[in-house]
């Protein structure tokens, strides 16, 4: 079987194979997690473009930034810096992972009630209540005792 480039020679943009290599190798080398929140740019004067789509993560990565140079450079890639920058990217309906619900415990409903009588303002012990009974179905009283 033919590659595409063999049968249409002029059909691929030019620095498009280079790209591809570039993010494979991103891929491989920053994981699924980085990778998913991450776009490859160019590599130009031995700096790799980084697009970051997430402000949390662009705060976090700087810190990974060394290790994943060395990832790189033992794949091949000849490069000395990492340039990460900040570029919004909307997300697509099968990206978008809806957390599972549950039905608050008896347990969990006591706790939040206790909690909620605490509060004498009328308006905010209603949006508490709101707030306290939409944590419990997602997560634990575990989880809300070891944050």
């Amino acid at each position: 079987m033919k590659r595409l480039s063999e049968i249409l020679p002029n059909s691929m943009p030019q620095g498009f194979a280079s790209y591809s290599k570039i993010k494979k190798l991103w891929s491989d080398c920053a994981g699924d997690t980085i990778a998913f929140i991450t776009t490859p740019g160019s590599v130009s004067e031995v700096v790799l473009n980084v697009a970051v789509h997430d402000q949390t993560w662009l705060s976090e990565i700087g810190f990974l930034k060394g290790e994943l140079i060395q990832r790189l450079k033992m794949k091949g890639l000849e490069l000395d810096n990492i340039n990460f920058y900040y570029k919004h990217r909307k997300l697509n309906d099968s990206e978008i992972i809806y957390p599972t619900r549950k039905s608050m415990t008896e347990k969990e409903k006591k706790f939040a009630d206790r909690l909620i009588d605490t509060i004498e303002d009328e308006a905010l012990r209603a949006a508490f209540r709101k707030a306290i009974y939409g944590y419990f179905t997602l997560y634990t009283i575990e989880d809300y005792l070891n944050c």
